[in-house]
């Protein structure tokens, strides 16, 4: 690989109930992990992605594999968090909106069809959303930390608080 820049991170609490969920092999080449948190009674899904920057025919190829894995990842019947920089200058998340090409529309039909939002609404590089988190639950409160432009260009830290109903 001749770039710079990538790959997917989890740090997780050691007092948190976490089972790693598998990636099927042939979506290994992705840059992706899933994991799921469970909660008493409640379970969540996250995967954390990237998407490589770039619009060629082998970006095209990855974002419907992305998509595609997402999809697989994605059909249970809890809570999802997809989470990562998946490098859509272009996407309008306010309008839930974007071009009509081989990048973003594996993507956004996949969001939409699985009832997905994105949560993050300001400028996470220059004065585009690359960084996101989606979620598929509606009811889940959740807050997203921007951090400075100078932080964010090395690492994006987005911090969620699920307000679960509490342990009887």
């Amino acid at each position: 690989m001749d770039r710079k820049g990538g790959g997917v991170c989890a740090l997780v609490s050691n007092e948190l109930n976490v089972c790693t969920v598998q990636i099927p092999l042939h979506f290994f080449h992705l840059e992706m992990l899933c994991f799921d948190l469970v909660d008493g009674n409640s379970k969540y899904r996250f995967i954390i992605c990237y998407r490589p920057p770039g619009y060629n025919e082998s970006a095209q190829s990855y974002a419907k594999d992305l998509a595609d894995s997402l999809q697989g990842l994605a059909s249970v019947s809890y809570t999802v968090f997809i989470c990562g920089d998946i490098n859509l200058p272009y996407a309008n998340w306010e309008s839930f909106s974007s071009p009509q090409d081989h990048v973003h529309l594996p993507f956004y039909e996949f969001l939409q069809s699985y009832g997905f939002s994105q949560y993050v609404s300001e400028p996470t590089r220059d004065m585009n959303i690359l960084d996101v988190v989606f979620c598929n639950d509606p009811l889940i409160v959740m807050l997203s930390l921007h951090l400075p432009e100078v932080i964010t260009t090395l690492l994006v830290l987005i911090s969620c608080y699920l307000v679960t109903s509490p342990t009887r």
